[in-house]
């Protein structure tokens, strides 16, 4: 009997630390997130085209797709402004949330070296059950 081929989706799929997994996970923590600040910059309120900021370095998967450590700003809040951006002017920008947003501050200073600790698989069903349970 000869084994059928698995195509690269199918792969992908049955790779629970894949990059089909880790999408999934960007797109729910970031629908998380618009939830939580009600689809607004943080900072003005702005509704145009708010992007999502991870107050810990993305590429630091521990925490990633924790949702508290992120935030929706508008672009000038994120990127562009010379007195207050979170790329531009990022002490300005951490004290803004220090004192506006204390929860959020303290999560960040107590998980910037967290570790995943499960597979991507795992987290995207975790941020899934989260996303039922906001909408719900």
């Amino acid at each position: 009997m000869v084994k059928k081929k698995k195509s690269k989706l199918q792969q992908r799929k049955d790779d629970p630390n894949s990059s089909y997994y880790r999408k999934i996970c960007d797109e729910l923590v970031r629908k998380l997130t618009v939830i939580r600040d009600e689809g607004k910059c943080i900072i003005c309120s702005s509704i145009k085209l708010p992007n999502a900021h991870h107050l810990i370095n993305r590429h630091h998967y521990g925490t990633r797709w924790e949702f508290q450590g992120l935030v929706l700003l508008c672009s000038l809040h994120h990127k562009f402004s010379k007195t207050m951006s979170a790329h531009g002017t990022p002490i300005n920008f951490s004290e803004w949330l220090r004192i506006n947003r204390p929860d959020q501050y303290q999560w960040v200073l107590d998980n910037i070296n967290k570790e995943l600790g499960m597979t991507y698989k795992e987290k995207a069903e975790e941020l899934k059950n989260m996303l039922n349970l906001k909408k719900g």
